[in-house]
C-alpha cells in the first residue's frame, strides 16, 4: 500500500476512540504506561518514533509543553492540554517509578524491564487494545485520527499543519478529504429517508390497483 493511500483510509470515529482510550488499566504501571503512549498520538499526533524519543526532558509541566524531535530533526513546542498534563503526572508519580528504570535512563516511556520503549513494542500494545474492540489498528491511525478530528471540530488547516509537523501543506490537506468522506458516510448512515424508488412506486401501484377495485358509492 502506497503512503498516501494509507493516509486517505478512514481513521476510527471520535466515539470509537474514546472507547478504546477507556480499555488501559490505570490500576497498573503499565495501563498507565499504555495510555500515556496512546494519549499523545492521538491528542498530539506524534509518530510513532516521535512517542519512543520522548524524554524526561522534553515535559515541562509548568509551562504545559512538551518538545518534539520529528522528521529530519525538525523541532516542535507543543501544547499540553489540562486532560493530558493529568495523564502525565499520573504515569510520572504512579507508573514510571514502578517500571524500575535502569540508572540515568532518560526516556519517558518504558517497558516492563526498565528500557526505553521500542517502536516495535508499541506497535503491540497498539494492536493489542485495538483487537479489544475487533479492530485491525496501527500508530499511524492514531495519528490520522487527531488530524481528521481536529479539522471536523474546526481547527484551521496551518495549525494542524504545526501540530503534526508536515513540512508540506499538501500532505495535511489529505485529511480534509477524509473528513469530506466521514461527512459523506455519516450523512447516508443518518438519513431517516431510506426507501428506494421502487418501494415509493411499488406502494403507489398498490394504492392505485385498491382504488379500482373498491366499489364506487
Amino acid at each position: 500500500m502506497s503512503r498516501k493511500s494509507e493516509l486517505e483510509k478512514l481513521p476510527p470515529a471520535v466515539e470509537v476512540m474514546k472507547k478504546l482510550l477507556e480499555l488501559p488499566d490505570r490500576k497498573t504501571p503499565e495501563g498507565l504506561r499504555d495510555l500515556l503512549a496512546l494519549e499523545v498520538m492521538y491528542i498530539l499526533g506524534l509518530r510513532r518514533a516521535e512517542v519512543c524519543g520522548l524524554t524526561l526532558d522534553a515535559l515541562c509541566l509548568v509551562r504545559e509543553t512538551l518538545f518534539v524531535v520529528g522528521k529530519g530533526g525538525h523541532e516542535r513546542l507543543l501544547p499540553v492540554s489540562p486532560h493530558l498534563k493529568f495523564v502525565f503526572q499520573d504515569y510520572l508519580f504512579n507508573g514510571r517509578p514502578k517500571l524500575l528504570p535502569r540508572p540515568h535512563l532518560r526516556a519517558l516511556l518504558l517497558d516492563n524491564e526498565g528500557r526505553a520503549l521500542r517502536v516495535c513494542q508499541l506497535h503491540y500494545i497498539v494492536k493489542k487494545y485495538g483487537r479489544k474492540l475487533d479492530l485491525k489498528l496501527s500508530c499511524h491511525q492514531f495519528r490520522h485520527a487527531c488530524a481528521v478530528h481536529l479539522i471536523e471540530a474546526g481547527m484551521r488547516l496551518p495549525h494542524v499543519q504545526q501540530l503534526l509537523g508536515h513540512a508540506n501543506m499538501n500532505t495535511t490537506k489529505i485529511y480534509t478529504r477524509i473528513s469530506r468522506r466521514e461527512m459523506e458516510r455519516e450523512f447516508q448512515r443518518c438519513q431517516v429517508r431510506t426507501e428506494g424508488p421502487d418501494s415509493i412506486e411499488l406502494r403507489y401501484v398498490k394504492r392505485h390497483d385498491a382504488r379500482k377495485e373498491s366499489p364506487l358509492p
